[in-house]
């Protein structure tokens, strides 16, 4: 019966060091993902204050789709 018990105790515990280390590795993603956006933000904000298309442009992917006011779509970086 003892046995029993430790081999309960010890899956428990490592599962919960499993989860644990998840939780950590998804807030270390979301912090560099969080990160990402703040950067491309400033980038874009510092473009269209420098009316500078070219490097707004290039921080869409190359099939973005971007719906702008009066229902005026743009489709994919100019060539």
């Amino acid at each position: 019966m003892r046995i029993k018990n430790v081999t309960i105790s010890t899956f428990t515990v490592s599962l919960l060091l499993l989860i644990n280390a998840s939780c950590n590795t998804v807030q270390q993603d979301n912090a560099k993902t969080h990160d990402a956006i703040v950067a491309a933000n400033e980038q874009f904000m510092t473009a269209f204050s420098n009316s500078d298309d070219a490097v707004m442009a290039a921080l869409y992917t190359e099939d973005a789709k971007l719906a702008a006011i009066l229902n005026q779509h743009i489709k994919r970086r100019s060539k």
